[in-house]
């Protein structure tokens, strides 16, 4: 396990997650403080944008060995990453809402919660997404 985490497959998700970060924290807070709306809806979308995203840059650089090709077998990928983002979305969900209200902003609340969820979604993109069968 350390060895994975240590990886420059890891390395490669987590840039990718950075990138999905910065869109997630951008839309929620534009959402959230520009469109008035509540900041958990915010995040819901922000979120699920940022799944599509991440999807697809990883996708194309850092499981491309681990690809296989055609149209059906992509949105399979995709159709197994939105559903163990779903996961780990609760998880960042739950985190937000539990540390803003017990005070801490919504935005740094959003960070320790996608922190934690990126460890979880790793596993679950080598183990189930992009594992061929």
């Amino acid at each position: 396990m350390i060895s994975d985490i240590l990886s420059k497959r890891f390395i490669q998700f987590c840039i990718v997650g950075l990138s999905g970060v910065i869109v997630n924290e951008g839309l929620l807070w534009t959402l959230t403080e520009f469109a008035g709306v509540f900041y958990i809806f915010s995040s819901i979308i922000a979120i699920e944008i940022s799944i599509i995203a991440n999807f697809m840059l990883n996708d194309v650089w850092t499981f491309k060995d681990k690809r296989e090709q055609g149209t059906k077998k992509y949105f399979t990928r995709l159709g197994k990453w939105n559903l163990a983002r779903i996961l780990t979305s609760i998880i960042n969900i739950a985190i937000l809402w539990a540390l803003t209200s017990f005070g801490m902003h919504y935005l740094i609340s959003n960070l320790i919660g996608i922190f934690l969820a990126t460890l979880l979604a790793y596993g679950m993109s080598l183990s189930w997404v992009w594992s061929k069968k």
